[in-house]
């Protein structure tokens, strides 16, 4: 009968210290980071991209490192990759494209589902499909970025034209305009 009471006991201290641990994370300020995977597409498409990432990352860097004190080692670990991945965003080290997009939502909905997890007073297990999407993503060569409009010349174009005189130049736009192109 002792033992039984220990039991129930000890299920009792389980389940208050892991309600704890939600009320714990809920109180570091986590508002992008459960709304993100409603809000992700207009954040990063939006007026203030970098400053909705520096409001992501700081959030999850708070949360990894909460999760790590906690012994939650799956969500410090997802929120740490996370994080990175905001980071590399923000060094425009990634593209957004459609995978990105789908790859952090997963991300985030896989927080909510720890936080459930955690809630329900059960074993948070990595999911290793999604940790190894962001650890691909961070270990993603830097994306080349477009040569900004000042940069691109047009000095190849105006060298090749100059080197055509007039008559010749005359001669291949006639050429051009007698050109059938019918079948």
């Amino acid at each position: 009968e002792q033992a039984a009471q220990f039991g129930e006991s000890k299920s009792a201290m389980v389940t208050a210290a892991t309600a704890g641990l939600v009320a714990r994370f809920m109180s570091l300020g986590l508002d992008h980071v459960l709304d993100a995977p409603w809000e992700l597409d207009g954040w990063l498409n939006g007026d203030a991209p970098d400053e909705n990432m520096a409001t992501l990352q700081d959030e999850l860097s708070r949360l990894s490192q909460s999760a790590a004190e906690a012994g939650i080692e799956p969500l410090a670990l997802l929120t740490e990759r996370l994080a990175g991945v905001y980071g590399a965003l923000r060094q425009h080290r990634l593209n957004v494209n459609n995978e990105l997009m789908n790859d952090l939502s997963a991300a985030h909905d896989e927080i909510i589902n720890t936080f459930d997890t955690l809630a329900a007073s059960q074993t948070v297990q990595p999911n290793d499909e999604i940790l190894t999407r962001l650890l691909d993503l961070l270990e993603t060569p830097a994306a080349p970025s477009p040569a900004p409009v000042a940069e691109i010349s047009d000095e190849p174009v105006t060298a090749a034209f100059e080197s055509l005189d007039r008559s010749t130049l005359a001669e291949r736009m006639t050429d051009a305009e007698n050109v059938s192109w019918e079948a």
